[in-house]
């Protein structure tokens, strides 16, 4: 029953972590990873699949690896965060509280990223 329920979860995270490349705003890397965490501990076959995919497999091979994201991912995470942020506040928040909350979160995704080593 755990191993169904993971497989379905990583399944889910990898439908959003493709959505995450089409939509601006929705992280795509996050996804994949917990994906692949689902994987490894529910189906060898899928992890495998995951890893081996040439759209998902590089990023998340190199994050396995080193723990690091590449500068140029870092810039575009940050910049497309900062945009929907902005567009959110401005068109979508009408109330200063939500604005104010939607800056925090803002700067804990920003500062969550940065902690993050960069790679070369």
């Amino acid at each position: 029953m755990v191993k169904a329920s993971l497989i379905i979860c990583g399944t889910v995270l990898v439908g959003l972590g493709f959505i995450g490349i089409i939509l601006p705003g929705l992280p795509t890397t996050p996804f994949l990873l917990l994906a692949a965490g689902c994987y490894a501990r529910s189906s060898q076959r899928f992890y495998n699949m995951l890893i081996s995919s040439r759209t998902f497999g590089p990023t998340i091979r190199q994050f396995q690896e080193d723990r690091s994201i590449p500068r140029n991912v870092k810039i575009k995470a940050i910049s497309m965060l900062w945009v929907m942020i902005t567009l959110s506040g401005t068109f979508a928040i009408t109330g200063t509280t939500g604005r104010i909350i939607l800056f925090v979160c803002g700067l804990t995704g920003m500062t969550t990223i940065l902690v993050i080593k960069t790679s070369r």
